[in-house]
């Protein structure tokens, strides 16, 4: 097995809810269009085994639609899904005993202590006696919560629950963990402990999906990601590739600030082959183009319209440019 999720033309439609005084009187006719929301509109989706992927897409995309029929907690409409080499459809408990699913909000019951609840969900798992014990201590001391153990939920932090909420979808040792905004609400400190326990999972031989909208962590920490918008997957792969291919070609980001009075350059800099984008933002020029050598065309335009160059950088696209090139032309056009 190579492939940890393997999603082929995935549709989930979620019918209009009608109260019953809505239905009351209403002739049922089999011409009629159903009325609802299509939450994923045939998506394809690859993830590898043993790879961080970041899943990346606007409010309303579809992305917790997804990682909620990866985590068998709703049935696709149609297509097909495979999890670690098994079919959705036919081998659901199979699939829980071997997935991890960490929410975006942790909640647990109030009154029980820390050690508690990770006990009652090894116990789930069919962890008993001194097995059990053991595993509660070892998934306590990997989120660094073991001399919180005596705790109630009700005095933990919001950093200490999502520790908790960790601790409690690693206790069955999933071969596939998938984690909602892992780091959302988190401080500098406590995002940065995250992000080495899920790096450690990876070591181990573990596949991690995480979705996030806090774009340079995912940049620094996946392997490969993926865009969904409007239901689709639009781009996906490793992060170099993204990269690479953002508009076409091996892109480069060029940044020149500039100082002075001229005629705007913005024209005859688009003009030039090999430039593929344009931005000035204050005394900034943007420009995302082919190769790095052009900034010597662009140097020489503006030097000829009056512009003053007081630093030029040539730098590779960051996560968020090939974010927001991807999603805001396509979210234009509706």
């Amino acid at each position: 097995m190579n492939k940890a999720v393997k999603v082929k033309g995935l549709v989930k439609f979620f019918p209009e809810k009608r109260s019953l005084f809505q239905n009351f009187g209403r002739s049922a006719n089999k011409n009629d269009s159903p009325k609802g929301i299509y939450a994923l509109k045939g998506l394809n989706l690859t993830v590898g085994v043993n790879q961080i992927f970041g899943l990346l897409g606007p409010n309303g995309a579809g992305k917790t639609t997804l990682i909620k029929t990866l985590n068998c907690l709703i049935p696709p409409t149609r297509g097909s899904v495979e999890v670690l080499g098994m079919d959705l459809s036919k081998d659901r408990e199979n699939i829980l005993s071997k997935v991890g699913y960490m929410p975006e909000i942790p909640s647990f019951y109030s009154g029980v202590t820390t050690e508690k609840i990770v006990e009652y969900y090894s116990k789930l798992y069919g962890y008993q006696g001194e097995e059990g014990s053991q595993r509660v201590d070892t998934v306590l001391e990997m989120v660094d919560m073991e001399a919180n153990r005596k705790k109630k939920t009700d005095d933990l932090s919001f950093g200490m629950k999502k520790r908790l909420s960790l601790a409690v979808s690693v206790i069955n040792d999933p071969e596939l963990l998938i984690l909602d905004e892992p780091t959302g609400g988190l401080d500098p400190k406590g995002k940065k402990d995250f992000q080495e326990m899920i790096r450690e999972l990876c070591t181990r031989g573990r596949t991690v999906i995480m979705s996030s909208h806090i774009l340079p962590e995912v940049q620094q920490m996946c392997s490969h990601a993926g865009i969904i918008l409007k239901g689709k997957l639009i781009s996906s792969g490793s992060m170099s590739s993204l990269q690479k291919t953002m508009l076409g070609g091996e892109t480069v980001k060029i940044r020149i600030r500039i100082s002075g009075e001229g005629e705007s350059p913005r024209e005859d800099i688009s003009a030039l082959e090999g430039v593929k984008r344009l931005e000035m933002v204050d005394e900034e020029l943007i420009i995302f183009a082919l190769d790095g050598e052009l900034s010597v065309k662009v140097n020489e335009i503006l030097a000829n319209k009056g512009w003053k160059v007081s630093s030029l950088v040539i730098e590779e696209p960051e996560l968020e440019d090939i974010f927001m090139h991807h999603t805001e032309g396509r979210s234009r056009k509706g």
